[in-house]
This record gives structure tokens, sequence and C-alpha cells, in this order.
């Protein structure tokens, strides 16, 4: 639905444009997951295997989105919460397949004789981070979502695993099996600079960043408890956050707020959410519950920039992404014409939407800029 706006925007408008060449050269991408909390995706074990279900912690309403006599689990959202990566069984082994975050459209991404699990987006939705076992060691492989073409991006005689893309898109927290002992790990996208984040002889897990990149999540074991601490990105900082329990799988929010985490400490294997200082601990959701990933709500159309709105800075993120200066997290949402690829088309068409223009010609079937 176009909503009312006065021609008189579009002198500003037009300045905004000229503005665009004034812009900083290339700089990283924003957080994974930035914008307003939507539903928690998690896996929960079934009479047949387990399947992948969503909770909305604003409404209480439970979703079922996979249905298979096998086993599904490991869901993680992507950037602009339109879909769900997941590791299934349902062909024999693990790989990863996808699917639209209400659970349609499920189709399988890798398809080969290694076990394929552990997936992790890129904030731009082109990538996905995962564990491959060609048997033996563990390894680290980055699989491009349009081609399901693959690359090895950590190349060692060691077992690495539980990859998760920086917020920017350029580094990779992953668990590095030295000697029997899994400490966690940060190296560039391509697999240099490798840097070690924890030093002790306990078992780290679970890395997850923070949607603005400035903390890390991850898990401990110091039986008989498991702990969920934060730490610095380069491994200051250790905060234990939960403790006396067997605590595991932490997950940020998208406002980054809070972080979701499975936890025995109910009796079952439970979903529990807390504030991200350890404070307010509650259960999440009633029943089974784990591996949780927080996706952000779905991105409005038209809305670039994940903010809530749609105005013409979600323009210039368009602009921007053309000359090659860097995406957005919600950079899909840009597509407004539903030709496949968002463009300088569809800056002008959102231009023309925020001054209440009648709209370009789009695709179909398109949903309404802002639907």
């Amino acid at each position: 639905m176009w909503r009312a706006r006065t021609l008189n925007a579009l002198p500003a408008l037009l300045l905004a444009i000229t503005a665009l060449c004034l812009l900083p050269g290339p700089r990283a991408a924003d957080a994974s997951f930035p914008g307003f909390n939507g539903r928690v995706a998690f896996a929960r074990d079934t009479a047949a295997g387990s399947d992948i279900f969503t909770y909305d912690p604003n409404t209480g309403v439970e979703t079922r989105l996979t249905d298979t006599s096998t086993l599904n689990y490991e869901p993680a959202a992507s950037a602009d919460g339109s879909k769900i990566a997941f590791t299934s069984e349902r062909d024999g082994h693990r790989q990863l397949y996808l699917m639209d975050a209400d659970g349609s459209n499920q189709e399988r991404l890798t398809n080969g004789p290694e076990d394929d699990f552990e997936p992790s987006w890129s904030p731009d939705g082109t990538h996905i981070a995962f564990r491959r076992n060609p048997g033996g060691f563990m390894e680290i492989w980055l699989l491009e979502v349009a081609t399901k073409d693959t690359v090895k991006v950590f190349n060692v005689q060691e077992t690495t695993g539980a990859p998760q893309i920086s917020p920017d898109g350029q580094r990779i927290a992953f668990l590095y099996d030295i000697g029997g002992n899994w400490d966690i790990y940060v190296m560039d996208l391509d697999g240099g600079h490798l840097t070690q984040l924890t030093h002790t002889a306990n078992t780290e897990n679970d890395p997850s960043w923070s949607p603005d990149g400035s903390k890390i999540a991850f898990s401990r074991s110091v039986p008989p408890v498991c702990q969920v601490l934060t730490m610095n990105p380069d491994g200051s900082g250790e905060a234990v956050v939960s403790d006396g329990h067997c605590d595991y799988s932490p997950a940020w929010s998208p406002d980054g707020k809070k972080i979701v985490f499975g936890s025995n400490r109910d009796s079952d294997l439970g979903l529990f959410v807390m504030d991200s200082d350890g404070s307010h601990v509650e259960r999440l959701a009633p029943g089974e519950g784990y591996g949780p990933d927080w996706a952000p709500v779905l991105a409005l159309m038209g809305d670039v920039d994940c903010d809530g709105g749609v105005d013409s800075v979600d323009s210039l993120f368009v602009l921007r992404a053309v000359a090659g200066l860097g995406g957005r997290p919600c950079l899909s949402a840009g597509d407004v014409n539903c030709d496949g690829t968002p463009n300088s088309v569809d800056a002008l068409g959102i231009l023309r939407y925020v001054a209440a223009l009648p709209p370009l010609p789009q695709h179909e079937p398109c949903p309404d800029i802002a639907s």
C-alpha cells in the first residue's frame, strides 16, 4: 500500500542521490541480524526423528516447519529473515537444505557423499559456511547459495567445526581441535590470519556473534555444568552469563539485547532466554527444544537497511550495492520490481514510493512495496 507523501520531498531526495557520490569508499556490512526480534527457530525430537519449529515470543505461536520421518536440525536464519538453512538426513546422511521462513519451498543445497552440516549465513545472504566431514578430519567450507558451488576455507590436518560468519562478513569464528582440546578461533573468510581466542583445558563450543560484532557468546563445559559466556572478538573480557546448569547453544536476539539458549534446568532440554548480561532468565517456550537461532522480523519490501520503514536512505543503499560499495543485510528487500536483482531501477522505484508517485511496472507476482 502506498503511503501519502508530498512532492515537496523530491528536491531533498535528489540532493540525497547527489550525496551518494560523496559517501566514503567500501566498508564492511553491518550486523548479521539487525532490526526487530522475530521468531526463534529450533529443533525438537519427534516420534519419527526430529523436526524444525519456530516460536514467536511476541504472540506465543509455535509453527512446525518440517515434517519428515528422519532428522532435521541446526536451523540458521538468513540475515533478512526470509530463509532458513538447516541440516537434514532425509536422503541418507547429513546434507544442507534451504527453505522459506514459513517452511515452504524446501530444497537440497549440497549433494555429495560427505556429511555437510552446521550452516551459518553471510550477512548479505549470498553464502553459507558449513562443516564438511569427508572422512577423517572435519573441514570448514563455503557454499554460494545461487550456484551451490562449494570451496574449502581452511585447509589443515586437524578437526574444525561450528563456523559462524561475523556480522561484517569478513571473519569466521569456529572450533579448532588441536591435541584433543576444543578452543574457539577466528580467521579471515579466506582462511588467513588465524587467531586463538580461548586458552583453557575445558571444551568450548557454540560460538555466536552479537549483531553489532562487539561480542561472541559461547558455551564451555566445566563439569558438572555447562556455562554460557561472552567475550570480545579478540578473546579478552570473558564474562560468565549463566552457570549452575547445563546451558549451551547461545544465540543472540536481532536487537542484541537478549540471548536464547538450551538448558536442562527444568529437567528437560528446553529453551530459555536471558538479558545479554545473564539477568532475567525465563523459559522461552513450552516443550523440548534445542539448537536455537533467533531470526529478525521479515523485512518490508523496500526496507533495505532493516530499520522498519522505507525511505530515501534505502534507495541509496541499493545504489551502493550496484556500485560494488557493499550490501546491506536486507538488500534482497530492495528488489521492488521483482526482476531477481536489486538495481538502479529499484532505487528509482523506492524514491517514487517515498514521493507518493505511481509505481513502476512490476514483474508478476510481486507484492506492493512496504508490504
